[in-house]
């Protein structure tokens, strides 16, 4: 039916194509891992800058005024620093729940002097 030369043809074509075809693949997936890479060595560098910032907020947290704002803060810097420093992340939650604590006695303190107050102006008035 077909020619033998014809058959050594079809062959060397098939096997030209799969060896292409694997250089291919094979390139690609390997600068696929390069890119993998770069970018996890991207990642870490952009984690641990994100960390230093976080440690400096960190050190910064009682000069805000408003203790909603260091209990948000101290929160949002649990997030962060759970994942490596989970030692850091419960000291941070436990100051944030003091706070909490300490402001909410606070302002029950204040609506009670505000109701005193109001009684007193009643009583007087």
């Amino acid at each position: 039916m077909y020619s033998l030369q014809f058959k050594k043809q079809v062959a060397s074509i098939q096997y030209s194509f799969v060896v292409l075809l694997l250089l291919f693949t094979t390139g690609f997936s390997q600068s696929n891992q390069s890119e993998l890479l770069f970018s996890e060595e991207k990642r870490k560098l952009i984690e641990s800058q994100s960390l230093q910032i976080a440690a400096e907020l960190e050190a910064k947290i009682d000069s805000l005024k408003l203790p909603e704002n260091r209990i948000h803060l101290r929160l949002q810097l649990v997030r962060i620093f759970w994942a490596s420093n989970e030692t850091k992340a419960r000291r941070l939650l436990q100051k944030a729940i003091q706070d909490l604590l300490a402001f909410s006695s606070e302002a029950e303190l204040q609506n009670k002097r505000g109701a005193d107050e109001s009684l007193t102006e009643l009583e007087q008035g």
